[in-house]
């Protein structure tokens, strides 16, 4: 899952938003998310008193996307620029940034416990 959390009075959100919609990897990409759009002040939006950090890992701004296992467990999936010292690493402002965390989310999918262990129910591990 692609969570996009984002503002409608944002001006980054607003320009990623047009560069990912135009960007043809992405789009091919996506078949194996469920994108899921979370726009901030709407029923939609993660709160933390229902969520706690799973959406504000690192603090509550725009555009943030976060990645998450079918069962919900965030994945540890960060901006490719960043690194664990940077703040905002769940920030993105271009397209090759979120065309790369979502080629490192389902490698980071592959080896989590939620799909081992749904591999593993299915009999296919």
């Amino acid at each position: 899952c692609l969570s996009w959390v984002h503002a409608g009075w944002c001006h980054a959100c607003a320009e990623l938003k047009m560069q990912v919609s135009k960007n043809q990897n992405i789009e091919y990409m996506s078949k194996d998310f469920i994108m899921v759009n979370c726009p901030a002040g709407s029923e939609h939006e993660p709160k933390k008193d229902k969520w706690g950090t799973k959406f504000e890992p690192d603090g509550a701004y725009y555009p943030r996307i976060i990645f998450l296992t079918h069962k919900g467990n965030r994945l540890p999936v960060i901006n490719p620029d960043k690194d664990e010292e940077d703040q905002h690493q769940y920030f993105y402002n271009h397209p090759d940034q979120v065309e790369q965390a979502m080629t490192n989310a389902l490698a980071a999918f592959r080896k989590s416990d939620d799909y081992k262990a749904t591999m593993a129910e299915k009999g296919e591990l």
